[in-house]
């Protein structure tokens, strides 16, 4: 890869997420971008530390605002996601859950969007995950994240901007969540 090679691919995947939001959510230019320099200079640090911009009209929307982080790398492997018993610090996916828990910090929702085999996938707290949605479910430095595709992810998302179906996942979210059952073994 030539010098400045990861750079810009890098800001061509936040580029395209910013994409998929503003086209999913009909957002304008102002109310989704990609923060200058990925979220890493002084004043993006503290208002908004994520590499995505959102609105406040869009994270209003949202049971808690969202803090999302962008990573494009080949080195993500989803398969590592389920085996997070030990996770060592070498691995791409734990440095990057580290980052966007530390970048949300208590008020926001660590959201990790990634590259992996032509598909985008995501990583949310399951606070943000709509009913339906259908993933693996593991918990990282006390947050349970629910990783799946990010296509299903924004459709749940969309799904709560309405109101009838966001007093629905509040009244869910506020019981302790879907009640699961128990398998008899017979």
């Amino acid at each position: 890869m030539k010098p400045g090679g990861g750079r810009r691919k890098g800001k061509r995947f936040e580029r395209q997420v910013v994409a998929i939001m503003r086209e999913a959510f009909d957002l304008d230019v102002k109310d989704c971008y990609r923060t200058p320099l990925s979220g890493g200079h002084f004043a993006a640090s503290k208002e908004d530390p994520g590499d995505l911009f959102l609105g406040p009209s869009f994270q209003m929307s949202m049971p808690k605002p969202l803090c999302i982080e962008c990573k494009n790398s080949k080195d993500f492997n989803i398969t590592r996601f389920h085996k997070f018993e030990e996770p060592k610090s070498s691995w791409g996916e734990t440095r990057a859950l580290h980052q966007v828990i530390k970048a949300a910090g208590t008020d926001k929702a660590p959201v990790l969007i990634f590259n992996h085999g032509r598909k985008i996938w995501c990583c949310c707290p399951e606070v943000l995950r709509h009913q339906k949605v259908t993933g693996l479910f593991f918990v990282f430095n006390g947050v349970k994240f629910c990783m799946t595709s990010f296509e299903e992810v924004v459709a749940g998302w969309v799904k709560l901007q309405d109101p009838n179906q966001r007093a629905l996942h509040n009244d869910i979210q506020s019981m302790g969540g879907l009640v699961k059952r128990k398998r008899r073994v017979a």
